[in-house]
């Protein structure tokens, strides 16, 4: 069972990207005709791949890499 609602806040200061990389995690467990087009997925991120089922704390750490360098 994931408990992404426990996550270390410290490990993963930014609560709102804590939560979308632990969405995109979760979400690719969940079969597709049960998810609705607003769910977040790979994809979800614009410019980024993200690998299938590497983890929230790998979605969190590319994903805040990737804006840190956008303007």
């Amino acid at each position: 069972m994931f408990h992404h609602f426990l996550l270390d806040t410290t490990m993963y200061p930014d609560a709102k990207l804590r939560n979308i990389a632990a969405d995109i995690e979760i979400n690719q467990f969940i079969d597709e005709q049960n998810k609705s087009k607003e769910w977040l997925s790979l994809t979800s991120v614009p410019n980024l791949v993200l690998p299938e089922k590497a983890g929230t704390r790998v979605y969190y750490d590319m994903i805040k890499d990737k804006a840190s360098t956008c303007p």
